[in-house]
């Protein structure tokens, strides 16, 4: 299979090419420094800016499956004070790149953000939730720098927007586990869900990054939700 990754050396990107590179596929890495990348013979390295949707459509034309890990300043809120423009602007570029370059599957590592709590609202907009659950996050959980920001988790509610909107491309849109992190490594048993945060004893589940790469990984191998938003985690 011909992978197209979109943030190959971001903390999700590199861990999607390296499960995608251990199971022999062709993986072309879309990123901006392509001098971060590792050499094998399976990965080409392409350095294209996502904001620039003819560099987006030419460099995944002819692939089976766009995977995106786009995440514009990594987790560092203050490196970017443009967060939620770039991320909106990004996501829809990326969109339109693919569906210009005919690659008919596209999924996209969105965030927790939109995913749906016990209050029936969007992560994002429950801020109590969000309080009573992030005092005391588990040792392990990759956690922004800088000064608390709700660019990223409402960037990723406003991606999420644009591919409820989206009737072309065959999508799939995955939110992490609101704990994201390096929890041991991978387990190969995972916990699927559709639009609300898995929970685990009270807790929100967490879910390890390489877990989360073999999610999608799996996704792009064989697919199981259509234009459709599901969440991932690890067992306990």
């Amino acid at each position: 299979m011909k992978i197209a990754l979109i943030g190959a050396t971001g903390y999700v990107g590199q861990r999607v090419r390296d499960e995608a590179l251990s199971r022999g596929h062709d993986v072309t890495a879309i990123v901006r420094n392509t001098a971060a990348l590792p050499e094998h013979e399976l990965l080409t390295a392409l350095a294209v800016d996502v904001h620039d949707v003819d560099r987006v459509a030419g460099a995944v034309a002819g692939h089976d499956v766009v995977v995106s890990c786009f995440n514009p300043g990594g987790h560092d809120v203050a490196a970017n004070p443009h967060m939620y423009r770039d991320i909106v602007e990004g996501t829809r570029t990326i969109i339109d790149g693919v569906r210009q370059s005919d690659v008919e599957r596209l999924i996209y590592v969105g965030g927790a953000g939109s995913l749906h709590v016990e209050s029936g609202k969007m992560l994002v907009d429950d801020l109590a939730f969000l309080g009573k659950h992030l005092g005391n996050p588990p040792e392990g959980m990759l956690i922004s720098t800088g000064p608390p920001s709700p660019d990223i988790p409402r960037g990723a509610r406003m991606a999420y927007y644009l591919f409820e909107r989206e009737q072309e491309l065959d999508w799939a849109f995955v939110s992490p586990s609101l704990f994201l992190g390096s929890y041991g490594g991978k387990t190969g048993r995972l916990r699927y869900g559709t639009d609300q945060l898995l929970m685990e004893d009270g807790q929100p589940a967490k879910v390890d990054v390489e877990d989360l790469a073999v999610a999608i990984v799996d996704e792009a191998e064989t697919p199981r939700h259509s234009r459709a938003h599901f969440t991932v985690a690890s067992p306990s």
